[in-house]
């Protein structure tokens, strides 16, 4: 039955394969109750958090739990939630777990005793021991009646990580506690070995590093129209210092919690050691795969790109290649060449580079190549992943964006880079087909003489720059009068606005009347169409979380300043079922925020302004609003319009800004 329920997952219907989808944690079966009268929230975006007095009228530990809530970014019935799920029942617990899709490992709980699992931390597992451990702590946790501190009255960023961070800690003294209990419950409780349990800590330890640490092997970059020599890779090794990232420097604390646990249990390295489960061990595999890989999304989604393309390598090592790695491949290539043009926020050096793996070289290795070379790489690989899949339309899109971004490369031109093989080159002029010994010199000169002979040696292009049809075709979609001639008048169809909870819902329906329609019609001049979407309420949670994603996505990339191609366009397009060419997503929603202007401070002089009013510490709404305009046969984000108000929740101010956007992505004719 359980290998049922987890292929199930593995191989619903979807757009682009049969046998694959691209979302692969969405939810499933019946909603729980905590989720039943939450809107997620369109906006879950970093911002300054609101002071200590700002919440002082919530339950600080409910607080966080709602905004987890509203984020959209809860799961259930999904393989992640049903494991950890059966795996509680077989040991005896009652209680419910769901996952929540984000990159840092936590586990915590609410006042009903649903636990709560990150898809970064079962990304991270090992093994069944290792997911017991932590699901147990939390277990313990509340049986114990153990209460958590929850910061300090310093604003702070507030990010989901915070908040999961926050909600999973608990102080130095109660964490070794909770240490100890865990470890002595499971030794007498279920069949795992000390081994197996003192690995728990080296997920904390390690987190910001990959979920699998796999070998290089540069045959990855290197193909019959491809070469790279190993050498290119020594300095890279010369120039970091490996001792930078060590635990002992930045997590003192789990260190000692580990080396405390190990003394009092008397855990000894393993020869061989043996894993054990109380459920499959496929399952198991099946499970942390699908988390693995919305991981991998979620890197894409907050601009980690050179983490993303490591960690697709590593699963594509381990014979885990699908369609959807080539899709998420084809997406981090392009992003990281737009981060490198500076089209996308630029990252700083993450874990990975700091660090000594394999991960950090390979990701190294793509930051050091000057824009021109990553350009022709990016080129090369979205150009194989499409003629893989000729009949997606995604493909196509990534693939012409790739071409047009070279024409904002200084110096890029396509002619450059040869027309002949690496092999070709080197028996051209004489020289010996061999493998490429960094330890050699006779062979690094032959190297030093190709680099000075050809700047692009790297990457070779050789069948699309011998080919004329797609010289013409990268002439016609690098021409700036084609890129601002693109954009075509379209129909639209108009899709209803999403609310907070703060806000009526018959407001949003007010700006889809009739005569707002006609108005926007006439601006537009372009055909208006309406569609009504019947759904049951798990569909439309993970349509809205598809939103939320897209919306996430393109602040992590532009602060909503440019049109993007979304990663999840495609399914988002899919979950609309929209029938027009365009359809614009227009959503807002109202925010209590803390506005304290009771006091001034002139000098020596205290001036008391007249806010004595019974809003006094909530004066005022904070208002955001945003309108994504989607291409549903592309995919392609035409355009976005995103505003923000500390004004009280207007249907003016929200329609003109409304008719602003839509002006924006749909000018009138002249």
């Amino acid at each position: 039955m359980k290998t049922y329920i987890i292929l199930s997952f593995l191989f619903p219907v979807f757009l682009f394969s049969q046998s694959e989808r691209l979302s692969l944690l969405d939810s499933q079966g019946e909603m729980p109750f905590f989720l039943e009268e939450i809107q997620p929230s369109n906006f879950f975006i970093p911002e300054p958090a609101e002071s200590v007095r700002g919440d002082f009228k919530y339950n600080r530990k409910e607080h966080h739990l709602y905004e987890i809530y509203r984020s959209g970014m809860v799961t259930y019935g999904d393989s992640v939630s049903q494991y950890c799920s059966d795996l509680l029942e077989k040991m005896g617990f009652k209680n419910q777990v769901y996952c929540v899709k984000n990159r840092y490992p936590g586990v915590f709980s609410n006042s009903e005793g649903s636990i709560f699992i990150t898809s970064g931390l079962f990304s991270q597992l090992t093994n069944e021991a290792e997911l017991a451990f932590f699901l147990t702590r939390e277990l313990l946790a509340n049986e114990k009646g153990l209460r958590q501190s929850f910061g300090s009255k310093n604003k702070e960023e507030k990010t989901l990580d915070n908040i999961i961070q926050k909600l999973s800690s608990y102080s130095f003294e109660l964490e070794q506690q909770l240490d100890s209990l865990a470890f002595d419950f499971l030794l007498k409780q279920a069949p795992y070995s000390k081994n197996e349990l003192a690995g728990s800590f080296d997920i904390l330890l390690y987190s910001g590093l990959p979920f699998y640490e796999v070998k290089v092997d540069w045959n990855y970059f290197n193909s019959d129209l491809v070469y790279v020599p190993e050498s290119e890779l020594l300095f890279l090794f010369k120039k970091k210092n490996f001792d930078y990232y060590k635990p002992e420097r930045y997590k003192p604390n789990i260190v000692s919690r580990k080396k405390k646990i190990t003394a009092a249990f008397g855990v000894q390295p393993a020869e061989n050691p043996v894993e054990s489960y109380q459920l499959n061990r496929d399952y198991f595999d099946q499970a942390s795969l699908l988390a693995r890989r919305d991981d991998i999304l979620n890197d894409i989604i907050q601009t980690h790109f050179l983490e993303a393309l490591y960690e697709i390598y590593a699963l594509e090592s381990l014979g885990k290649s699908s369609f959807y790695l080539d899709y998420l491949k084809a997406q981090a290539w392009l992003g990281n060449l737009e981060q490198k043009l500076n089209l996308i926020r630029q990252n700083q050096y993450n874990d990975y580079e700091f660090s000594d793996n394999e991960g950090a070289l390979f990701c190294r290795f793509i930051r050091s190549q000057p824009v021109t070379s990553l350009a022709a790489l990016t080129i090369r690989k979205i150009t194989d992943i499409r003629n893989k899949y000729p009949e997606i339309k995604s493909f196509e899109t990534l693939y012409e964006e790739c071409l047009k971004l070279t024409a904002k490369i200084p110096g890029f031109k396509i002619e450059d880079f040869r027309k002949e093989t690496y092999l070709a080159y080197l028996k051209k002029n004489g020289m010996e087909v061999q493998k490429i010994d960094p330890s050699n010199t006779d062979n690094r000169k032959i190297q030093f003489e190709i680099q000075k002979t050809d700047p692009f040696y790297l990457f070779v292009l050789s069948d699309l720059v011998s080919d004329p049809g797609f010289i013409s075709r990268y002439d016609s979609l690098t021409r700036s009068s084609y890129i601002e001639n693109k954009r075509k008048t379209s129909q639209l169809a108009i899709k209803s606005f999403y609310l907070r909870s703060y806000t009526i819902e018959s407001k949003a329906q007010q700006l889809l009347d009739q005569e707002n329609i006609d108005a926007i019609s006439s601006l537009a001049q372009i055909p208006l169409l309406e569609e009504k979407i019947k759904m049951d309420a798990t569909t439309a949670y993970n349509r809205k979380s598809v939103f939320n994603a897209t919306i996430i996505q393109s602040y992590a990339h532009n602060r909503y300043k440019k049109t993007i191609h979304p990663v999840l366009s495609e399914k988002l397009i899919d979950a609309d079922g929209n029938k027009a060419e365009s359809f614009c997503i227009g959503k807002y929603e109202n925010q209590f925020k803390p506005r304290v202007r009771g006091i001034y401070f002139t000098g020596l002089f205290v001036v008391p302004l007249p806010y004595l009013i019974p809003e006094f510490f909530y004066s005022g709404h904070h208002s955001l609003f945003a309108s994504f305009y989607f291409n549903s046969k592309t995919g392609q984000m035409e355009g976005v319009s995103y505003s923000q108000f500390n004004d009280p929740c207007s249907k003016l101010i929200f329609k003109n800004v409304f008719f602003r956007s839509l002006r924006s992505a749909y000018p009138e004719k002249p």
